[in-house]
């Protein structure tokens, strides 16, 4: 197998990031600009935005472009209990709040009691929130998982998802890219998994022909753990 580390040179097919850009930008080079998120992806941990959300007087800019779900702390047990079936009082708050809070604004909750619920970064793709040619943020790490779908997707902290709901737009500089070439077949017992895991020191976009083909489980994993 062979590792090819190229520059971006100009002639190039541009990365998703670059392609995405200009258009809705009106800054260049590493200035910062404001983007429009098409999608703002939500758990129980988003708590901390909505209560500075209400703190501020503030309202969800457009709840119809907000999914929140419910996946860190829902238990895989008692599941037809719903809330009432989670044990611990503190982490059946955390669940009832993200409730409370999308039922406030309108938003769209894959919840406990939902068939659909599950995993956010899997639900998204499932459901065909995920598309090709959006913005897509998220107050997780891993919401970079959805890139694998040929978007722009990234993970955000606390403050920015209030901005976020509250605006619909986030402010941002575009990062710069570093091609890796993969060439050859993987090897008996070798993952995509473990292609990432091996160049996950770099911020990279990986291509053909490894990684370029329609299975969308060899592409979802480089994805995941690009946002380390």
């Amino acid at each position: 197998m062979a590792w090819i580390v190229a520059p971006p040179y100009a002639h190039r097919p541009h990365h998703v990031r670059e392609n995405l850009g200009p258009p809705r930008r009106g800054g260049r080079g590493g200035e910062a600009t404001l983007l429009y998120i098409d999608r703002c992806l939500i758990h129980e941990g988003s708590r901390h935005a909505f209560q500075l959300l209400k703190e501020r007087g503030l309202k969800v800019a457009r709840p119809g472009q907000i999914v929140a779900c419910s996946d860190h702390y829902v238990p895989t047990r008692n599941r037809t209990l719903g809330v009432a079936g989670i044990p611990d009082e503190k982490i059946r708050g955390m669940v009832e709040l993200l409730e409370s809070n999308t039922a406030e604004h309108g938003i769209n909750l894959f919840g406990i009691d939902d068939v659909r619920q599950g995993i956010l970064h899997v639900v998204g793709p499932e459901q065909g929130i995920t598309q090709p040619g959006l913005v897509i943020v998220g107050g997780d790490s891993h919401t970079s998982t959805h890139g694998a779908f040929g978007n722009l997707s990234f993970g955000i902290g606390a403050s920015e998802v209030l901005h976020t709901i509250a605006t619909q737009t986030l402010w941002q500089r575009r990062p710069g890219t570093m091609r890796i070439r993969i060439d050859g077949p993987l090897g008996f017992g070798v993952s995509a998994k473990d292609v990432i895991l091996a160049i996950i020191v770099a911020s990279v976009s990986v291509v053909r022909p490894v990684m370029s083909s329609n299975m969308r489980d060899r592409r979802l994993p480089p994805c995941r753990w690009n946002s380390a």
